[in-house]
């Protein structure tokens, strides 16, 4: 079995089915890389549940609800769900890759947004 660290020493790995690029961050629930599906090849999100939260029942059926929930949802603004599963002990999440900067990144260098840029 992989220790917590090496399961996470993923990048230029394959894994689900897609080639690991880059981390593009990491939150309460875990990680979230940039990869390139090689059966699609396109670039797609893989978001990986921490080992930890993955060790309570109750924290991965709220991961797989999240991207249920997600799945159903249909809107050019919101990313769309591929994939929820489990690979090598790993729970995770396949969705759309979005190239830009994320929210943080824009208020850092901006500031806070104005309502009426914001609801665009």
């Amino acid at each position: 079995m992989l220790s917590d660290s090496e399961k996470h020493d993923i990048i230029g790995n394959e894994f689900a089915g897609c080639k690991i690029l880059s981390k593009l961050g990491s939150g309460g629930m875990g990680s979230v890389y940039k990869a390139r599906h090689i059966g699609l090849d396109k670039l797609v999100c893989i978001k990986i549940l921490s080992p930890q939260l993955a060790q309570n029942k109750r924290n991965v059926d709220f991961f797989i609800r999240e991207a249920r929930s997600i799945a159903k949802l249909d809107h050019p603004n919101i990313v769309q769900v591929y994939h929820v599963g489990k690979e090598k002990g790993i729970y995770f999440l396949m969705m759309s890759y979005v190239d830009g900067k994320s929210l943080d990144e824009v208020i850092k260098s901006s500031g806070p947004l104005k309502f009426k840029k914001a609801t665009r």
